[in-house]
């Protein structure tokens, strides 16, 4: 639905991108479960345990780029209310979109958290 509002509606951009950001979060709350690592559990590590551990991201975790106030129109639209007028955004932003407690969160990254979860996620799925 993303790609072909935008090929729709190539004057509003805006649209597709809360498009795909409505799609981002649906498809983190049809997503595989995953338990996360409890403060008990890194309590329990030994010292040789540091030494072996790395990451493993939620299977629901999305990244993707914003170039307006989607998630202010979003959340209006969400809850029922009027959205605000879209805006270009004037840097750069990205959606961090994932699974908790049966159901899908999100938030905005700016460019140094995208750039270093990114890597950690292109990190993580090297075999």
């Amino acid at each position: 639905m993303p790609d072909w509002l935008a090929a729709r509606i190539p004057d509003d951009p805006d649209i597709a991108e809360v498009a795909q950001m409505d799609w981002q979060l649906r498809q983190a709350f049809d997503g595989a479960d995953a338990e996360a690592l409890s403060l008990e559990a890194l309590a329990g590590l030994t010292a040789g345990d540091w030494e072996t551990l790395g990451f493993r991201f939620v299977p629901t975790l999305a990244l993707c780029w914003l170039r307006f106030n989607t998630p202010a129109i979003w959340g209006a639209l969400d809850q029922g209310g009027p959205p605000p007028t879209a805006q270009r955004l004037p840097a750069p932003a990205w959606l961090c979109v994932w699974w908790r407690g049966w159901q899908p969160h999100f938030r905005t990254l700016d460019e140094t958290e995208f750039a270093a979860l990114s890597d950690l996620c292109a990190r993580t799925r090297r075999p």
